[in-house]
């Protein structure tokens, strides 16, 4: 059986990096994408209604020093970042159909799943904002509060649009949602 460790601090890339470790049996580096994820990027206030969830227009889409710690895992410039974010591309695609489709049905079991399987995964590639929105309709579920899914779920859409296309920006407009 395989178990996370929290780590109090390494230096990843440069960076000091506090987040936690699974350990894989598999020598594959895509199994360490989610290795190193910084817990600020999960921090998320337990209310929902306590962040607006609307982007800084100051702010990149894709946060660099995420960005950063995925290339800080391919020392040799290889295409290690181009597959993460093609992945997650096609990944957010499906997600953001699926929470569409469940937000649709009133089906609130399964915007939930929908939205945690792709919380971390967008924290991993820098959408902290779009994973932020993916722990607040979570956590409006989990608290009884439909009430509230309408406005995540369209802040939600409106910065799916946004990651999608700094994804292909990043990838050089390669791949499209």
């Amino acid at each position: 059986m395989l178990r996370a460790r929290t780590l109090d601090r390494v230096e990843l890339g440069g960076a000091p990096v506090r987040g936690t470790m699974t350990p894989s049996r598999s020598r594959r580096q895509s199994r360490l994408t989610f290795a190193f994820c910084p817990r600020k990027m999960f921090d998320t206030p337990r209310d929902p209604r306590s962040e607006t969830g609307a982007a800084d227009s100051g702010s990149a889409v894709l946060d660099a020093a995420c960005l950063d710690q995925l290339r800080a895992l391919d020392p040799v410039g290889g295409s290690f970042l181009q597959r993460v974010l093609q992945t997650y591309q096609r990944s957010l695609a499906a997600q953001e159909a699926a929470i569409g489709q469940a937000f649709g049905a009133g089906d609130t079991a399964a915007l939930s799943h929908a939205a945690h399987a792709l919380k971390s995964a967008s924290a991993s590639v820098g959408a902290l904002q779009l994973s932020r929105l993916c722990a607040q309709m979570e956590q409006a579920v989990r608290d009884a509060q439909p009430e509230l899914l309408p406005g995540l779920v369209t802040q939600f859409q409106e910065e799916a649009a946004r990651v999608h296309a700094a994804v292909a920006q990043q990838l050089g407009g390669g791949v499209g949602p």
